[in-house]
């Protein structure tokens, strides 16, 4: 049976810089989210990282934790703990999911460009979004050659490779998870579980989570109308996709056009974009405590 190797290279065109920062105390992370992945460099300290599922992977130093877009997870620090963080999205579902913890201790470029992308965010120029995007673009294909097992054990399934593709060719669609089963000559039932397992998402989950990308993508276009947009992506409800947008990205399709403008300008998104804490995310809280 044919499988499809995760070890590929994330898109240009489609990576996106959203913030990063240096974090440096004893005081507990509380439960947030992000619109797009995050990578967190553990420098120095302990800490146990608790993640929706109930699932805790422990930071140390030379390790790298990557966090799906979305999933809401807090930090216990154990003692002092020092990291560099980046939020980006980048088109790689493969990469981007389930969370992980990567092994980079004796990697020196590991370290060195996350570092980069810190320094240079603390000091924007003119030609710091590009700087750090093709940083970040190094960086991502690193991790992706480091975290994929000499075996090439770590493959996507056949069955999930083809809905992935599927949902990426038809976005724009109406289309639902009975569909996409269908092309994939399997039930629904069975499609749901492989995503849970191989993803630790639903079907659902990933197809919004690729029309809101496309969505943001298209923003930055100004001669597209939101309405035109949310059609482009498959919403035929504009005032459904506004609210869709809005429950992810904790702000409207035209905020954030106002904040990539800003980015565009400054390098950075505003606090409001880069750490939501949405209802969900404070009943996840709740739950933990």
């Amino acid at each position: 049976m044919e499988v499809i190797s995760n070890n590929q290279n994330p898109e240009w065109d489609r990576l996106i810089f959203y913030h990063c920062g240096r974090f440096s105390r004893r005081r507990r992370i509380v439960t947030h989210h992000h619109p797009g992945c995050e990578l967190i460099y553990f420098i120095n300290g302990e800490c146990l990282n608790h993640l929706e599922g109930s699932l805790v992977l422990p930071g140390r130093p030379g390790s790298i934790l990557i966090v799906p877009p979305g999933m809401p997870h807090s930090q216990e620090n154990l003692r002092e703990t020092e990291t560099m963080f980046v939020t980006f999205s980048s088109g790689l579902e493969s990469f981007e999911y389930p969370p992980r913890i990567i092994d980079v201790e004796h990697d020196a470029l590991t370290q060195r460009w996350v570092n980069d992308i810190c320094a240079m965010n603390e000091n924007v120029t003119p030609a710091s979004a590009e700087m750090t995007k093709g940083i970040l673009y190094a960086l991502l294909s690193r991790l992706i050659g480091i975290a994929a097992p000499p075996d090439g054990s770590d493959e996507i399934h056949p069955v999930l490779a083809k809905a992935l593709m599927y949902m990426d060719n038809h976005y724009d669609r109406n289309i639902n998870i009975d569909e996409v089963a269908r092309q994939c000559a399997v039930s629904g039932g069975y499609l749901c579980a492989l995503f849970r397992k191989s993803l630790n998402l639903s079907p659902v989950q990933h197809l919004t989570r690729i029309r809101l990308n496309a969505a943001a993508q298209q923003l930055r276009n100004s001669y597209l109308t939101v309405g035109e947009i949310a059609e482009r992506c498959g919403y035929g409800d504009v005032n459904y996709f506004i609210r869709v947008f809005r429950k992810h990205l904790n702000c409207t399709p035209s905020e954030f056009r106002r904040i990539e403008r800003t980015r565009q300008k400054t390098g950075t998104y505003t606090a409001k974009f880069h750490s939501p804490v949405d209802e969900e995310s404070k009943a996840f809280q709740k739950n933990r405590e």
